[in-house]
């Protein structure tokens, strides 16, 4: 049976379709709607499917789709998060230590600039409030994915996988400069003075910043780790964490690291956790197997990551401000808040300035 086309949304989706994907008869199917109707970044929906006769197959999917055509769709295609979301369950998952739920069906039209996910619907009830625990739990599963990719060779094979600088349109400076004038016209004037100036010394040394964190070792990034993308029974340690969302580019793991506290918690909590954090990632690559990467050297990439992490933020906030989302200046504020106490906690101008071009 040949590839069904990439469908418009869950409108779209029929009978003949999902057979299709799936590879066996469908007999009929409902669909619930899941998260934010219209979906910024992509739209989700629950599938109820049902077979004919004595036919078995998934009852329950979780159906992913692109955003709606738009100017954030064009924007997220162009930073080639769709294709990377889609590749990774076709090239990285089935090659093991993911964590990720399992797909039974993947697809990205690059005409239409259209992808689409069929995947198991997680056992998970939802997002915990984390303890300190469940947060060094998840730091060392993060640790045991970049473990199993460190420095392998079959990285180079992907040649739909940026790094975090190289041929990824993100870090240009051109798409980093439209986000820095945005943040300035929508919360210029109540910008703290410690975030202006470490975004300013980060522009005059991303480059050497960014290029650093993917030289070797180097391994397989989740990139968008952070709470909303964990599915973890609460109080059952025995039960693997669920991670989601990947749109994986190559580079330094400890990166996963930085982007989970300064996404996922209060500035005051990260700082508290963050020594922990970087110990028992390092410590996890260990007992892995990783050597020659000195806890000396993770703190630096932790260091550098940090900035990298605040490049991709500004560009993701650009998008909320740009749309006049209703919480986007708060949003910003707490991302300013954030990154501020981070610059004088990490000497983070200082750091920039031994890495300017």
């Amino acid at each position: 049976m040949p590839a069904p086309s990439v469908p418009e949304g869950p409108d779209a989706l029929t009978i003949e379709w999902l057979s299709a994907a799936l590879s066996r008869p469908v007999e009929a199917f409902d669909v619930e709607p899941l998260g934010t109707p219209g979906g910024l970044v992509g739209r989700l929906v629950r599938l109820a499917i049902r077979y004919p006769g004595s036919r078995q197959g998934p009852a329950r999917l979780v159906a992913k789709f692109s955003a709606e055509d738009g100017w954030a769709h064009a924007l997220f295609d162009k930073v080639g998060l769709y294709e990377r979301e889609t590749r990774f369950y076709l090239d990285i998952a089935p090659r093991g230590g993911s964590y990720a739920p399992a797909c039974h069906y993947a697809a990205y039209d690059p005409d239409q600039h259209r992808s689409v996910l069929l995947l198991d619907e997680s056992p998970a009830p939802g997002w915990p409030d984390l303890g300190d625990e469940d947060i060094m739990r998840l730091v060392r599963a993060i640790a045991r994915y970049h473990a199993r990719w460190w420095d392998d060779p079959l990285i180079a094979s992907f040649d739909w996988m940026p790094g975090i600088m190289s041929g990824n349109a993100e870090a240009g400076a051109e798409v980093l400069a439209e986000a820095w004038h945005i943040w300035r016209e929508r919360v210029g004037a109540v910008l703290p003075s410690p975030f202006r100036d470490v975004v300013e010394a980060y522009v005059a040394s991303m480059s050497r910043v960014r290029g650093a964190l993917e030289e070797s070792p180097r391994t397989v990034l989740h990139f968008d780790f952070h709470v909303g993308n964990v599915l973890l029974w609460p109080g059952a340690r025995d039960v693997a964490p669920t991670f989601i969302d990947s749109c994986p580019v190559y580079g330094r793991g400890v990166y996963d690291v930085a982007h989970f506290g300064l996404v996922s918690l209060s500035p005051e909590r990260r700082r508290g956790l963050e020594a922990r954090m970087v110990d028992a990632y390092h410590v996890t690559l260990l007992e892995r197997g990783v050597t020659g990467y000195s806890r000396a050297r993770c703190d630096e990439d932790y260091r550098l990551s940090v900035l990298a992490v605040m490049h991709r933020v500004l560009l993701s906030t650009m998008v909320v401000l740009r749309m006049e989302h209703p919480d986007g200046e708060a949003v910003a504020m707490g991302i300013a808040r954030q990154f501020s106490e981070a610059a004088a906690q990490h000497d983070l101008v200082s750091l920039c300035g031994a890495y300017r071009t």
